[in-house]
């Protein structure tokens, strides 16, 4: 009896199981994908790792590396059509290091990006003809700017992000906020004759281990993005994010960000262009960072060049400091040989300011997709990778 009763609870599981699996494949769209970047990577001007190296010292790597055009990442992601132009979406994304190790520097973790299981991305929403509501966790519309308008699209060893304000926005006290954002509530507009609006809202946008808010003094996040595209010519936005309750070595404040953006083909190229400048309460003068580029398509390649610079004069209210800046100017190309593989190679090089008088001097580093190679002040960093990408 007890024989009948199990098999008859087994045979009633699987009913229940294979009903809710035949209503999962029977979705409208599930779909798994992933990329598995890896490269061959030699940095020089970085921080050693070795905490008694001496003052102003500095060290070189060499080896090989999962991510840099892009982090490594599989995931799940589909629709379903609930009727009346409406759908539901959702999309599972998590990082994985196919080299076997982390990456260089402290800023990665045992995912090489994301910072977690299925921490690049999570989100569900409402898609419709009046747009797309969605809540979860994933890029900020600044990032997202910074991805679309850099040449080398965030990656590469000539990322915007070696010097933007999305990593190192406010003395760095910003990262992460800028970047992705958890607890968020976004809303995404459908093309208005050409424009589409977007809004934020993140209520914790701390590390992605940080538990719900509840004591009230969590970084919170809110943007308002909007861009106007001119056909397939060109393209122009503005940004303007603002990360509240970051506590730094002076009091709890907001910092604010506008950042402003454009594109135009010219026919043999793509040229591109960021602009971005920072205040801070409780500070006084402001950080700002800039880039223009161009990516020109070559058969089946694609050569990208960019310039930028990094400033900053935030200093705390009462005092002043002179600009300290960072240049950096990257090279790279890449060559598909399908739709789906890509083998690339990209070098840049970053000067750093030396500290001087009110000058605090830069720390820059060269990285890639998901490097976090520290500089050292007032000297060079440079990065040279080749490499090989697939996409599926």
């Amino acid at each position: 009896m007890k024989t009948q009763g199990f098999a008859k609870k087994s045979l009633i599981a699987l009913a229940v199981v294979g009903a809710f699996s035949g209503s999962a494949f029977a979705a409208d769209s599930v779909q798994l994908y992933g990329i598995i970047d890896m490269g061959v990577g030699h940095f020089t001007g970085i921080a050693p790792s070795n905490t008694t190296a001496a003052a102003g010292s500095t060290a070189s790597y060499t080896g090989l590396m999962s991510g840099v055009v892009a982090g490594s990442r599989i995931g799940l992601k589909g629709s379903e059509d609930l009727g009346g132009g409406l759908k539901a979406i959702f999309k599972a994304e998590t990082g994985f290091c196919p080299a076997g190790t982390n990456q260089t520097g402290a800023g990665t973790s045992g995912y090489c990006t994301g910072g977690s299981f299925m921490g690049r991305t999570a989100l569900v929403g409402l898609q419709g003809g009046f747009g797309t509501v969605q809540m979860g966790r994933y890029f900020t519309s600044m990032f997202t700017n910074e991805i679309n308008y850099d040449p080398f699209q965030a990656g590469f060893t000539g990322a915007y992000s070696n010097f933007s304000l999305g990593v190192f926005g406010l003395n760095g006290n910003a990262v992460g906020s800028l970047l992705r954002s958890n607890q968020t509530i976004t809303y995404i507009s459908p093309s208005l004759a050409g424009l589409t609006l977007r809004g934020d809202y993140s209520f914790n946008t701390g590390a992605a281990t940080d538990p719900i808010n509840t004591a009230g003094n969590k970084k919170t996040l809110w943007s308002l993005d909007g861009n106007y595209a001119f056909g397939s010519t060109a393209t122009v936005g503005a940004n303007y994010s603002k990360v509240g309750n970051i506590t730094g070595t002076n009091s709890d404040g907001a910092y604010k960000v506008w950042q402003l953006f454009g594109s135009y083909n010219v026919g043999i190229a793509n040229l591109m262009a960021i602009y971005e400048r920072g205040t801070a309460d409780y500070y006084s003068g402001h950080d700002s960072s800039w880039l223009v580029g161009a990516n020109a398509p070559v058969g089946a390649g694609n050569v990208m060049v960019s310039y930028g610079q990094y400033g900053n004069s935030l200093s705390p209210a009462g005092t002043s400091a002179s600009t300290s800046t960072a240049k950096q100017y990257a090279i790279g190309y890449s060559y598909n040989l399908s739709k789906r593989t890509m083998l690339y190679t990209s070098y840049a090089h970053i000067n750093n300011d030396a500290k001087a008088g009110n000058r605090a001097g830069t720390a820059l580093a060269v990285n890639t997709a998901t490097n976090g190679n520290s500089g050292v002040l007032g000297q060079g960093s440079s990065g040279f990778a080749v490499g090989i990408l697939h996409s599926f």
